[in-house]
């Protein structure tokens, strides 16, 4: 999850959670995480990158726009953990071609980073071979322009359509959050439609 970190020393393996409190200002939900000493280490809102439907190691078919990648990563690792690289491939480019379709519509740019934290979150526990076995031999040449596996991963994700749910996960992770954003903080007018097929060109060089 993003964290404004104020104490980067206080961080350590194997340490009891730091004590959380929630707060409701009017504004959308925070919580505070303070250290021993009562110095604040963690300040976050309520919802920052949050799953509500987790997948596991599930074939894309099991995916639907309704699905966030919040939800998606986790199935990636799952997969990769599995020695699945195959679904794993199909998953990371599902939740990374919505990903990009919420960085479309979300207004606020700090918080499209969001996607670039959930990978990092959720590839955390990987092996160096794990990750070198699935981003190099598998992912990468699925992924060259041109290759009858990337037409076919292209379709895949196009069946699932453009996303159909409020990408809280993402808005909750930028800054405008706390300074009070406005329309939903959602772009205005803007077209799903132009927006998935920029997705999937974009992020996935869909033809």
């Amino acid at each position: 999850m993003k964290r404004f970190v104020w104490i980067v020393a206080a961080a350590l393996a194997g340490c009891a959670t730091p004590p959380t409190t929630t707060h409701n200002t009017g504004l959308p939900q925070y919580t505070l995480q303070t250290s021993s000493d009562g110095k604040i280490t963690n300040y976050e809102s309520v919802g920052n990158l949050q799953s509500n439907d987790t997948l596991g190691c599930v074939p894309i078919a099991s995916v639907t726009n309704k699905h966030t990648p919040a939800d998606i990563y986790p199935g990636v690792a799952a997969c990769i953990q599995a020695g699945d690289y195959e679904k794993a491939a199909q998953l990371y480019v599902v939740a990374g071609t919505f990903g990009r379709f919420d960085q479309l519509r979300v207004s606020d740019r700090s918080a499209h980073q969001a996607v670039t934290v959930l990978q990092r979150n959720n590839f955390a526990d990987l092996t160096q071979e794990q990750r070198e076995s699935f981003f190099m031999s598998f992912l990468r040449p699925r992924l060259e322009i041109g290759s009858s596996s990337l037409a076919s991963l292209c379709a895949a994700v196009d069946r699932a359509g453009p996303p159909d749910y409020v990408p809280s996960y993402m808005i909750q992770h930028g800054m405008g959050t706390f300074l009070g954003g406005s329309n939903g903080g959602l772009v205005r007018g803007f077209d799903p439609d132009k927006g998935w097929q920029d997705s999937l060109s974009g992020y996935m060089h869909c033809s």
